[in-house]
């Protein structure tokens, strides 16, 4: 065999090796992570089970709350009280635990955040306090149904001076200062009325996490 041939097989050689070898970042990358071997829900807290720890240190368990606004495949974008989020809903789509995912729709999405990226593993209607008991005038009575969301949700109302509305969101004026509630839910139960600038409503509902959820507004 000749120089030249010699340095053809050895081309070929290289070419073949490097065709079915995997670049390092490619061979480290392992399959989406499920929380489910991991831990649990229990409510809206996280509780790891002990056999993930260092899975545990690398991935941010959260839920988020919101409403649908857009859906491009397994992307689906949602409205916050802080702006709007895109998360990945596939691995709840694969374990079919999202329910009806579509544009207007009130979802709480449970989860875990990985390199700024929120994956959805979990995504499901929020609280409803209709189902747990009813206002009595201003005060809220309790059916027993939800004793756990009893303590989960402080029930209240507010009152003030509608000085904006974005969305679903309505900015009042009380004698304390401003408030952001959310209504949503009162608008999907038709329990609004006309949200407009200027309008006096007496709102109730509930407090999740400092923000106001509006269930009835009059």
């Amino acid at each position: 065999m000749n120089d030249v041939s010699k340095l053809l097989a050895g081309a070929v050689l290289t070419l073949s090796a490097s065709a079915f070898s995997l670049p390092a970042a490619a061979q480290s990358m392992q399959s989406p992570y499920l929380d489910s071997a991991c831990g649990a829900w229990q409510g809206n807290t996280w509780v790891p089970n002990g056999s993930c720890t260092d899975t545990d240190n690398t991935f941010k368990h959260q839920y988020v709350a919101g409403t649908i606004v857009s859906v491009t495949g397994h992307l689906v974008t949602v409205q916050r009280s802080k702006g709007q989020l895109v998360i990945d809903d596939q691995l709840a789509l694969n374990r079919q635990l999202t329910g009806k995912v579509a544009v207007g729709r009130r979802i709480l999405a449970h989860g875990y955040w990985r390199n700024k990226v929120f994956y959805a593993t979990m995504m499901a209607t929020p609280y409803v306090d209709s189902r747990c008991g009813t206002w009595r005038g201003n005060e809220w009575r309790s059916n027993g149904t939800c004793t756990k969301a009893d303590d989960m949700y402080r029930h209240q109302y507010v009152a003030g001076t509608i000085t904006g509305v974005t969305g679903h969101l309505v900015t009042i004026q009380r004698s304390k200062g401003t408030l952001v509630i959310d209504d949503q839910l009162a608008l999907n139960r038709k329990m609004t009325g006309t949200v407009a600038v200027g309008r006096r409503i007496l709102a109730h509902g509930y407090w999740r996490n400092k923000v106001f959820y509006a269930t009835l507004i009059q």
